[in-house]
């Protein structure tokens, strides 16, 4: 399937789909731990962001490596400045500083490698952040200038200077209830 074909065919859609390098994948539904970590990756991000000249987005933004024939729904995005758009719809951007993707046990493989492989790509990302539904642990990935290096956090705060905003570990997991609790 061409960009364009997808474009017309998601735009069109009741439901998510997703492209990969030419071919069409549905998006599966969400679990209730991943749709509260969502919720308040959103809440969180927006209040750290507020006054600031970057803002986040959620997964309705879809997300396109400019060298892949690839469209994806992240999480959460972080933009600064302006998002650069693929076309007038202004439903794709080419340009986030940080994506966060809540890792499940179906698409952890595919978020940790193909996806990341294709997030690498797009210049302005400094931070790919990795957040766990089972337990509390967030992993961030940073670009430096030798590669992308990894910092996990289970407990207190997340610092993130690409975009001057923090964010407690406790408050990303409000409401979630992890299988060994009661």
């Amino acid at each position: 399937m061409t960009p364009e074909q997808y474009l017309a065919f998601e735009r069109a859609s009741d439901t998510k789909h997703e492209l990969v390098d030419g071919y069409l994948y549905n998006m599966s539904g969400a679990s209730n731990n991943h749709i509260h970590i969502s919720v308040n990756l959103v809440r969180e991000l927006s209040r750290a962001l507020k006054g600031k000249p970057c803002f986040a987005m959620s997964s309705d933004m879809k997300v396109n490596p400019k060298s892949h024939h690839s469209f994806f729904y992240p999480d959460v995005s972080v933009f600064c400045g302006d998002t650069e758009s693929y076309d007038d719809e202004m439903d794709v951007a080419h340009n986030p500083t940080a994506i966060f993707e809540i890792l499940s046990p179906s698409t952890e493989g595919f978020d940790r490698g193909r996806k990341f492989e294709s997030y690498r790509s797009i210049e302005q990302l400094k931070a790919y952040v990795l957040v766990s539904q089972d337990k509390p642990l967030v992993e961030v990935f940073r670009r430096d200038t030798d590669g992308w290096l990894l910092q996990t956090y289970s407990d207190g705060v997340v610092t993130f200077p690409e975009f001057d905003a923090e964010l407690n570990v406790q408050e990303l997991y409000d409401r979630v209830r992890f299988t060994d609790e009661p």
